[in-house]
């Protein structure tokens, strides 16, 4: 079984898993599923945890679990509500030939590692797709609609960019490792798309693993209209920001204009449909976002390495 592609002088793949947690309890969950992959011969796996709440909230978590495995796992402070600060202090801590980031509310199945190596073949950077767990009480609507799940659809070309959930990169000497997050989107969200679409323009090709999966349980406070909408609106945004550098602001902003009109026309008359009514209502949202997007310019944050 070849091993990301790749070999070292030794035959040794060395490849950290960079979590980054804010207050929750299942990174309990998260770091056993870690800590179980089954890993083909010559894949070695360290573990990079950065704490982005004011306290060290994490560490009795992670130490616990460093305890118990012959995996290094190594804590990092990294606050304060920011992810993009977390992200980047996982980052820069980072030795391995290659890094994955895995969302602290993930969990992963033993031969998920194995498996994101596998498809990864000869591309430097490869997807796999989170698979939401809902709630037996979560609503009809949201369930049918799986809002909560994250894949991409690799059939309509090129990949140019991805998310932080679940992916794995090549990192040791590449063009890219200088590259950091951009702290203006960290609080806001949209940071791992604008992240992944610079890795892109660097040369980095992506792809995109359909079975290398992880779960995610939705939180209960992510079953309402409320979450969702912020969810689809800064999608938008970070869509927008991207087309915006192949396509003239003016042609973007009548575009998500008339998708917008037509979305809420979509929406009236499915009313009567909560499956699709909720469906036209996050597209509208979502190119609402792509709208207010291109009306406005956004300044990023430095997020290079300072030399």
């Amino acid at each position: 079984m070849h091993v990301c592609a790749v070999r070292t002088v030794r035959n040794i793949i060395k490849i950290d898993v960079l979590i980054c947690t804010y207050k929750r309890t299942v990174l309990d969950q998260c770091l056993t599923s870690v800590l179980a992959q089954d890993l083909p011969e010559g894949l070695v796996v360290n573990v990079i945890v950065a704490d982005n709440a004011s306290t060290k909230w994490a560490l009795e978590c992670v130490m616990e679990h460093a305890k118990n495995t012959p995996i290094t796992i190594q804590y990092l402070h990294a606050p304060a509500d920011n992810i993009s600060i977390a992200r980047n202090a996982c980052l820069e801590s980072a030795t391995g030939d290659y890094v994955a980031f895995l969302d602290d509310d993930e969990i992963a199945p033993n031969d998920w590692l194995a498996q994101l190596c596998w498809d990864m073949g000869g591309h430097d950077v490869v997807f796999g797709p989170v698979v939401a767990q809902y709630p037996p009480d979560a609503p009809n609507w949201i369930v049918r609609n799986d809002f909560h799940s994250t894949t991409l659809d690799s059939a309509q070309g090129v990949i140019q960019t991805g998310y932080a959930g679940n992916v794995v990169m090549r990192w040791r000497g590449m063009p890219w490792v200088q590259e950091r997050f951009d702290l203006a989107l960290g609080a806001t969200g949209g940071e791992d798309t604008d992240f992944f679409n610079r890795l892109y323009k660097l040369g980095a090709i992506l792809t995109f693993s359909p079975h290398a999966y992880v779960h995610e349980p939705v939180a209960e406070n992510r079953l309402c209209i409320r979450w969702l909408a912020k969810r689809r609106f800064r999608s938008g945004q970070s869509f927008a920001d991207i087309a915006m550098q192949d396509v003239h602001r003016a042609v973007l902003f009548s575009t998500a204009f008339l998708k917008s009109v037509y979305s809420v026309l979509a929406m009236f008359i499915f009313a009567m449909s909560e499956k699709r009514a909720g469906f036209w209502l996050m597209r509208c949202l979502f190119h609402m976002g792509v709208f207010s997007r291109s009306i406005q310019l956004r300044t990023p944050q430095p997020h290079k390495v300072r030399r």
